[in-house]
């Protein structure tokens, strides 16, 4: 599988390529009072409202910090109940592709809501790259607070 590699404090991470509708650069974000603590603002993309998730702020270390390559990528949120609803992921150094084979990936501890989503350790790959799941970023109750939001602005 195809990852897209960006770091979140000193931590690689990779996405699997398929999940990701778009990367952006790091755009002005409007901010909704009431978002959950991750959640840094909303910008416009094609037509639409998307609410940005700061993936530092999920994992519980520091904010991404603005650089060049900070980004804003874009994935494809609940579209197995037939939404068509986008989610941004901001991170940083997101810097390029690898890839990975499932079976080269050692199951790791979650660090997210859904813990039948857990991290893979992509262990051949130095450093070492955590993948990173879509399903399971938030808990139901942080999702529907965060897009209540989004439908008020």
């Amino acid at each position: 599988m195809l990852l897209l590699l960006f770091r979140i404090g000193e931590t690689w991470y990779g996405l699997d390529a398929r999940q990701v509708r778009q990367v952006v650069p790091h755009v002005p974000l409007t901010t909704c009072p009431g978002m959950p603590v991750s959640a840094v603002g909303t910008f416009t993309y094609q037509g639409s409202l998307v609410p940005v998730l700061d993936l530092g702020l999920l994992l519980g270390t520091t904010p991404c910090a603005r650089r060049l390559s900070t980004r804003i990528i874009v994935v494809p949120w609940r579209e197995d109940r037939g939404i068509r609803q986008s989610l941004g992921l901001l991170a940083e150094s997101v810097t390029g592709m690898t890839q990975a084979r499932e079976d080269e990936t050692t199951p790791g501890q979650s660090c997210f809501a859904d813990s039948a989503s857990p991290d893979v350790l992509a262990a051949h790959h130095r450093p070492m790259v955590r993948r990173l799941r879509v399903e399971g970023l938030l808990t139901p109750e942080a999702e529907q607070q965060l897009f209540a939001q989004v439908g008020r602005g």
